[in-house]
């Protein structure tokens, strides 16, 4: 990952590449539509680049909303020249071959988290979501109940009329904390 570094929403396409080898990531290349995502489990391996500039160029030239990636990448400047949002475990020099064998839209664990074909991915700085397909309305809706308390009390806030601070005697009253002035 590099930053800045823009946020990806994108519908997963899934990789699952051997050791130093990324002939399924070219298939899943092959196989994107416009806004997907391209999660591969690396299997965490950082001994050989997956990815590189050439990859960035055609990804965005096809739409491809983004890469996370459970391995390593190569030609961080190319990629972000590209405006291509990369999320990789390393970064590293020497290239990947191309032998195969892989698979493509099989379930996937990429970071200790399973990834289905179709999950939706939210990627940015702070961190990577993955989101089940059957899950995204209910995660939705919650996601923007958060949202409307989250800016009521940045308004409050700014307004001089909030500090998120008046309910913590309660709060703590509640779970029996003590506290010791």
């Amino acid at each position: 990952m590099y930053l800045p570094i823009k946020r990806i929403v994108g519908t997963a396409i899934t990789v699952k590449a051997p050791t130093g080898d990324s002939l399924m990531i070219r298939k899943a290349l092959e196989m994107a539509q416009p806004g997907d995502v391209i999660v591969v489990d690396g299997r965490g391996d950082t001994t050989r680049a997956l990815w590189g500039g050439n990859r960035s160029l055609l990804a965005v030239s096809m739409g491809v909303a983004g890469l996370v990636l459970d391995g390593a990448m190569r030609d961080i400047e190319e990629g972000q020249a590209a405006d291509f949002p990369i999320f990789a475990r390393a970064a590293q020099p020497m290239a990947s071959a191309s032998i195969g064998p892989g698979e493509v839209n099989y379930p996937i664990a990429c970071g200790g988290v399973v990834v289905m074909p179709g999950d939706i991915i939210v990627a940015d700085a702070e961190g990577i979501a993955v989101v089940p397909q059957d899950d995204a309305e209910s995660v939705l809706a919650q996601l923007e109940k958060i949202n409307e308390r989250d800016e009521a009390w940045a308004s409050a806030i700014r307004a001089g009329h909030g500090s998120q601070l008046e309910e913590v005697d309660k709060l703590v009253g509640q779970v029996g904390a003590e506290i010791v002035p």
